[in-house]
């Protein structure tokens, strides 16, 4: 009888302390991971979710067509510092100078001098050259520094300096070539530049960007070098130009 018993109780203890340790480890696995699914496993990846300009949204970044650029807006506005009001802006020249010669100046302006650039720096200017047109010399022009510089652009108009610097698109890579063809005309004033037109893919309408303030004036050198957009497709052309 006694032996019967033994032979009941044993097993009946062996699995109530199984279910003790199986209840035990349940309980601390569920104060351990509260939201745990043993059949749905969830997961997550930051970086994954790039949208067509290349922003991750997990992580917080969108796209900022004034500044061109991700970012995300908690850290940084999307908008372009206005030093300047923009209808007080213009394209004239502040001040300007002349390269004199022996001490021989041009249309009555000042000789530059070494501060020129750095006074016009420190009054939020950029320097230029305005005119080339002087035989023995040239003029130098202090000019306003856009207060939309740095604004995503696609034309010359977008832009309160009237440049939209597209060309900027192709050496940062948001432009990528796709063809290239040469027209079988060269420069006439340099024989190894041979004249061509590309067109390049880029990831948005806007890949250019405004520029400080207007072109330096410069000797074209019988090449005339132009970009255009139309729609994501940039295309660039050198032709025959003028010099002078």
């Amino acid at each position: 009888m006694i032996d019967n018993q033994k032979g009941f109780v044993i097993p009946l203890i062996i699995t109530i302390i199984a279910l003790l340790i199986i209840g035990g480890g349940t309980y601390i696995y569920v104060k351990k991971f509260p939201n745990s699914n043993a059949t749905t496993t969830v997961t997550n990846i930051v970086g994954n979710d790039k949208d067509e300009h290349g922003c991750i949204s997990s992580a917080g970044y969108s796209w900022c067509e004034e500044k061109n650029k991700c970012l995300r807006i908690w850290e940084e506005k999307c908008e372009t510092a206005t030093s300047t009001p923009s209808d007080k802006y213009s394209t004239d020249p502040i001040s300007e100078c002349v390269s004199c010669v022996n001490g021989k100046t041009w249309d009555n302006k000042p000789c530059c001098t070494d501060d020129f650039e750095k006074d016009c720096t420190s009054n939020n200017g950029v320097v230029r050259f305005s005119d080339l047109h002087p035989v023995f010399t040239w003029i130098l022009g202090c000019f306003q520094k856009a207060p939309d510089t740095g604004k995503a652009c696609s034309v010359a108009t977008d832009c309160l300096s009237g440049v939209c610097d597209l060309e900027s698109a192709i050496k940062s890579n948001k432009c990528i070539l796709i063809n290239k063809e040469f027209t079988g005309e060269k420069n006439r004033f340099n024989n190894s530049q041979e004249f061509y037109i590309a067109t390049y893919s880029c990831n948005t309408t806007k890949p250019g960007v405004c520029a400080e303030t207007i072109t330096s004036k410069n000797n074209p050198g019988g090449a005339n070098h132009t970009f255009k957009m139309d729609d994501k497709t940039l295309i660039e052309i050198l032709e025959s130009g003028p010099i002078y």
